[in-house]
C-alpha cells in the first residue's frame, strides 16, 4: 500500500484563547510545519468536538501504521492456514 500524505509525528498546536482560557482553534504540526488547520467556534459547546478532532487527525499517522501491522500479520496467518 502506497501512502501520500504528510509523514508522522503529527502534534497538535493551540491557537488564540478565549476569555475562559480555551484555545480559539487548533493546528496539526509536523515540526514546526502547519500541515491542517481546524475550525473555531466561539460555542462552548463546540469545543471539546474541535478538540477531539484534532486528536483523532494527530493521531492518524500512527493509526495507519498500527493497522499496516494488524494487515500484515493477518496475511501472514492467512497464508500459513492455506
Amino acid at each position: 500500500m502506497s501512502t501520500q500524505h504528510t509523514p508522522g509525528p503529527w502534534a497538535i498546536a493551540t491557537y488564540g484563547q478565549h476569555e475562559d482560557g480555551d484555545p480559539k482553534f487548533y493546528g496539526i504540526l509536523r515540526g514546526d510545519i502547519t500541515i491542517a488547520n481546524l475550525g473555531m467556534s466561539e460555542r462552548k459547546q463546540d469545543r471539546a468536538r474541535h478538540e477531539a478532532n484534532a486528536r483523532l487527525i494527530a493521531a492518524a499517522p500512527d493509526l495507519l501504521q498500527s493497522l499496516q501491522a494488524i494487515v500484515a500479520r493477518s496475511e501472514e496467518h492467512t497464508s500459513e492456514l492455506q
